[in-house]
């Protein structure tokens, strides 16, 4: 696999008028990469509404047309309005999620499945996607524990000596001073029976609204933290919107590409 279109918070029903050029632009950007992959981190929608989920669904059937592999996981937004699962977290929502999912999850690169998580396997790379938007009044998002049991069950399977392991979440591990949301809570049982363990090479988020690739060292392992920014520029929080061209094999060689470029192409 070669290059990847990674995006995050594309918050569809945000974009007015250019919401067509957004969606063609994604598909004309995605097939375009020399690996023809997407990663979308989260955040489909504004506030979960049928429309925008509507929206979401049909991008995913137009990127899966034209063949390109698509690889997601949800945002607190898909689960409800800005607060996400802290107010909306039902079953209407979560099927609302489900339109955008199942065809996703069908892929011939996908090798398992659990709720909305996903390990996906591209040439040399696997790609664990796991749900981070599990929160409380009190607490940021996290990953629970069945959770990362299911993952280490379903790497050992198929993982071998040759393969990248990337995870794709749509909240932050670790914060920065910058950041406009706090960092998951409890990720010591992540870092210490998965990341390390399964030698995690990247890990890809957004929620932040921010592009930012930065290297931390877990247990004397390096892991390249690549921040997606957002794709919709009402969101952007003063922050450059749009997408980036990331490649897997070189984790830290990311390209910027603004909004205007993608609604260009659409």
């Amino acid at each position: 696999m070669n290059t990847a279109l990674v995006l995050s918070d594309i918050h569809f029903g945000t974009h007015g008028a250019d919401t067509s050029k957004v969606i063609s632009g994604i598909e004309m950007m995605a097939h375009a990469t020399e690996g023809k992959t997407v990663i979308i981190a989260g955040d489909f929608s504004q506030d979960a509404r049928t429309s925008e989920i509507g929206l979401a669904a049909e991008l995913v059937r137009k990127l899966l047309a034209s063949r390109v592999h698509v690889i997601v996981t949800p945002g607190n937004h898909d689960y409800g309005r800005w607060a996400g699962e802290k107010l909306v977290d039902h079953r209407a929502r979560q099927s609302f999620y489900q339109a955008v999912f199942k065809p996703i999850a069908t892929q011939k690169i996908v090798r398992a499945v659990q709720d909305t998580d996903l390990l996906l396997e591209i040439g040399d790379d696997l790609f664990i996607c796991l749900r981070s938007t599990h929160a409380s009044w009190r607490h940021a998002g996290r990953i629970k524990k069945k959770q990362i049991t299911w993952a280490q069950q379903a790497l050992r399977a198929v993982q071998q000596s040759n393969h990248r392991v990337h995870l794709v979440t749509h909240r932050s591990l670790w914060g920065d001073v910058e950041d406009h949301h706090r960092a998951m809570y409890k990720t010591e049982r992540l870092t210490e029976q998965l990341l390390s363990p399964f030698r995690v090479r990247t890990i890809i988020h957004g929620h932040n609204h921010v592009s930012k690739v930065g290297l931390r060292v877990v247990h004397g392992w390096p892991i390249v933290q690549v921040s997606a920014p957002t794709l919709a520029p009402t969101r952007s929080r003063g922050n450059y919107s749009g997408a980036l061209c990331w490649n897997p094999s070189a984790p830290t060689d990311v390209e910027f590409v603004e909004y205007a470029e993608i609604t260009e192409r659409g």
